[in-house]
C-alpha cells in the first residue's frame, strides 16, 4: 500500500514514534497499512526508530501487573530496575520486597554480605517489626539454628549416612518363602 495517505498524520505518527515509543507494528496496524510504509515515511523525514518487535518490558507490557510477584520460595519481588544489585543478579531488574523494606528503613542501600531475617518466618511479611538485619550469613544461621541440629554437627553426619546407607539397601529374594536378604548397592 502506498504511504502517500500516511503524509497527513505524519505528525500524529512522528510523536507515537519518538515520544510515545509506541512499535512501528502497531502504528501500521492503527493506519491500515504495513510495518515498511511506516519505515519509509520516517526515512524519508528523518525520523530515528527503534526496530524492535514484540512485547514491551515492564510498565509499558500490555499483561503488567505492577511489578509484584511472588518466587517459587515463597519471597515477594519488587520491579526495580534502577535498583544498584539488579543487573549482577540472574533475575534482573526486581529486588527481594524486605530488602527494599529495610532498605528504606535504614536510608542506605544493603551491603552484599548482609542477609534480612523474618522473624516469624513468614516470607511475606515485610513489615519492618518482623525484619531483623545481620551482618553475614553465619551470623544469620548462629541464631536461626541455636537449639537445632545442623546437619553438619557429628550427629547430623551419622544421621545424613544412615539415610544414605538405608537409601542405598536393595532388597532381593532369596527363596521361594520370599525371604528378604540386603545387599548395599555398591557391592554389585
Amino acid at each position: 500500500m502506498p504511504n502517500c495517505h500516511l503524509e497527513r498524520y505524519f505528525e500524529d505518527i512522528k510523536k507515537m514514534v519518538v515520544e510515545d515509543d509506541i512499535p512501528l507494528g502497531h502504528i501500521a496496524k492503527k493506519y491500515g497499512c504495513e510495518y515498511r510504509s511506516i519505515v519509509r515515511l520516517l526515512k524519508k523525514n528523518g525520523i530515528p526508530w527503534s526496530s524492535k518487535t514484540g512485547p514491551e518490558r515492564g510498565a509499558k507490557h500490555p499483561g503488567w501487573k505492577g511489578g509484584r510477584r511472588v518466587t517459587v520460595q515463597g519471597y515477594v519481588k519488587l520491579y526495580c530496575p534502577e535498583h544498584p544489585y539488579c543487573k549482577e543478579r540472574w533475575w534482573r531488574n526486581s529486588v527481594e520486597e524486605h530488602r527494599l523494606v529495610m532498605e528504606s528503613h535504614l536510608g542506605r542501600i544493603l551491603k552484599k554480605g548482609e542477609v534480612v531475617h523474618h522473624r516469624n518466618g513468614d516470607k511475606m511479611d515485610n513489615r519492618i517489626e518482623n525484619l531483623e538485619l545481620f551482618s553475614s550469613n553465619p551470623e544469620h544461621l548462629k541464631k536461626e539454628l541455636k537449639g537445632r541440629c545442623p546437619k553438619w554437627t557429628p550427629e547430623g553426619i551419622r544421621k545424613m549416612r544412615e539415610a544414605a546407607d538405608a537409601k542405598r539397601r536393595i532388597p532381593l529374594p532369596v527363596s521361594e518363602e520370599d525371604d528378604r536378604r540386603y545387599i548395599v548397592a555398591s557391592d554389585h
